[in-house]
């Protein structure tokens, strides 16, 4: 490890000299795992990681710290709280409503739904941080979030399922919703305190996660690490503004690590637009920004690269194009495949295409009437539809759900690849040496309309061009 800059001298100082809590606003690449890793010898307690590849690195860096996700700490809470081994169960909610005998196409998105009330903290109790028998506070998440329910959905039955799901999860049978909601919601006992609590990507949580920072703070001193800069994640329920909420809530001492070593000086006066505070190591070396347009071919494309755009559809797109020339690649993200496998039986299900040209033809109809109900926004329904037609043009003329099923489930990875093409939301928190950035012109999104739309759009921008350790290219494929 390489000694600490004088930023992580300053956090050094502050965790030996004081008992405050602190927050560390971290620029991109500008070492933030590594300022945790620094503190650890002068107060190791419980590292809370972002997601479990961060978790992973922490364990093997800081292997004599307790390092959670958010998921796993609740799943350890309440494990202690209940003294007894808990039943997993993915499912959880599928089962409650199949026992309620409620129909799929009654509510699309019943799970979307009762994922972001549990992060909201809705309950029944005095711990709850929503009621959940207000019935507006649901129909919110459905508008704000713009998700779908049948014409004949009653509201009425959310309530019952949480209910249910809280009952379920007091006798040990959870979900990974419920490993966060059930620990603040039932006011389970957090343990024994940790001296302090590292908290990672603290940009990015969302209510419940909030809340239970709260209560280690009751006992526990607390290190916020993160950049606001890099908050991108409004549309899963994060907390507008949470790391400045935090640091006011704590009384949090901030301070900056705003040097990168990670980009190269071409880079970071590039990104300096949209962050001016962001500076570079002088040893850095100058790095490469080229603009290439549209001169270029997928043939140019480096081995070990990845190619980033701030929609799905474009990469898809060019994916299929890659494969279909011979070029190894596939496209980060599982869960997006999975989510345009369900979409594609979902068409399948009201139209009975019998083919790709009629399974387009319906696409286009199922858009059309998404966007005449007004209850999404044109750009989340533009999203979806223009994947899954980006997906089809691959298939043969005779695709029906069980090929596009193969071909999304063949397409989509969550482990790396010779060339690797990938949404900006995808790609944060991950580097490569060369990073080809697809169509710039789609940001800001034109759906984007509000300040605080805007702000998130920037943000991305941010993200996407800081993953480059080297060299950084903004390739072409045409408007839309």
């Amino acid at each position: 490890m390489h000694p600490p800059s004088p930023q992580q001298t300053d956090i050094l100082n502050a965790l030996a000299d004081t008992n405050d809590n602190l927050s560390v606003r971290a620029l991109a690449g500008t070492g933030k795992t590594t300022t945790i890793e620094m503190c650890q010898p002068i107060q190791a307690g419980l590292n809370v990681a972002f997601n479990r590849v961060v978790r992973e690195t922490f364990i093997k860096r800081m292997p004599h710290a307790t390092n959670h996700t958010f998921n796993s700490l609740g799943h350890d809470i309440i494990t202690k709280a209940l003294g007894k081994r808990l039943k997993f169960d993915a499912d959880k909610i599928k089962g409650i409503r199949d026992d309620l005998k409620i129909r799929w196409k009654d509510c699309p998105d019943l799970f979307r739904i009762l994922d972001l009330a549990r992060g909201s903290g809705f309950g029944f109790n005095e711990h709850r941080l929503a009621d959940a028998t207000d019935l507006g506070l649901w129909q919110e998440i459905i508008d704000d979030y713009e998700l779908e329910t049948g014409p004949g959905f009653k509201l009425e039955v959310l309530p019952e399922i949480l209910r249910k799901d809280y009952h379920l999860a007091a006798q040990g049978h959870i979900d990974y919703g419920d490993q966060l909601w059930y620990p603040v919601v039932a006011n389970l006992s957090l343990g024994l305190p940790p001296g302090i609590v590292y908290v990672d990507e603290a940009q990015d949580v969302n209510g419940i996660q909030m809340n239970l920072i709260k209560r280690y703070a009751r006992r526990s001193r607390i290190v916020l690490v993160g950049d606001p800069h890099q908050a991108i994640y409004g549309f899963r329920g994060s907390v507008n503004e949470s790391m400045g909420i935090l640091e006011s809530a704590l009384g949090a001492k901030d301070f900056p690590l705003s040097v990168t070593y990670r980009c190269p000086k071409s880079v970071v006066r590039l990104a300096q637009s949209a962050v001016p505070e962001y500076t570079f190591a002088d040893e850095a070396p100058e790095g490469e920004v080229l603009r290439l347009g549209k001169k270029w071919t997928p043939k140019d494309i480096e081995s070990g690269s990845v190619i980033l755009c701030r929609n799905n559809a474009p990469i898809i797109q060019l994916a299929l194009t890659m494969i279909a020339q011979g070029i190894p690649a596939s496209v980060r993200g599982r869960d997006i495949g999975k989510s345009l496998i369900t979409l594609a039986k979902k068409i399948a299900a009201e139209y009975h295409p019998r083919n790709r040209e009629q399974f387009e033809r319906a696409l286009d109809v199922w858009r059309a009437n998404q966007l005449s109900s007004g209850k999404k926004s044109e750009g989340s329904v533009n999203e979806r539809a223009d994947a899954l037609l980006a997906l089809l043009s691959g298939c043969s003329p005779s695709a029906g759900v069980e090929e596009i099923t193969r071909k999304a489930e063949r397409l989509f990875t969550d482990k790396e690849a010779p060339i690797l093409l990938s949404t900006i939301h995808k790609a944060k928190g991950l580097e490569w040496p060369t990073v080809y950035f697809l169509n710039e012109w789609m940001i800001p999104s034109h759906f984007a309309k509000t300040e605080e739309a805007l702000r998130q759009e920037s943000n991305i921008w941010y993200v996407g061009v800081t993953r480059t350790m080297n060299k950084l290219v903004f390739i072409e494929t045409g408007k839309a």
